[in-house]
């Protein structure tokens, strides 16, 4: 099964995702190999956000019902 979701409330509990199912093994095999490849570069945790990102974001959380 290859398909998207979004991590968020929204996405979670009111959108419909798309999903397909996938039956070659050429695909599945590039689908892994990209996915290693992610994770080969990836790295774990995030930087802490400055103080006037947090202030941004949660006065945006305020108004982003009202959009």
């Amino acid at each position: 099964m290859v398909g998207s979701v979004n991590f968020d409330n929204r996405s979670l509990f009111l959108n419909y995702e798309v999903v397909t199912f996938v039956y070659s093994e050429e695909f599945i095999q590039s689908i892994e190999t990209w996915m290693k490849g992610l994770m080969l570069h990836s790295n774990r945790g995030m930087t802490k956000p400055s103080k006037l990102r947090e202030a941004v974001e949660n006065i945006m959380k305020v108004f982003a019902p009202l959009l």
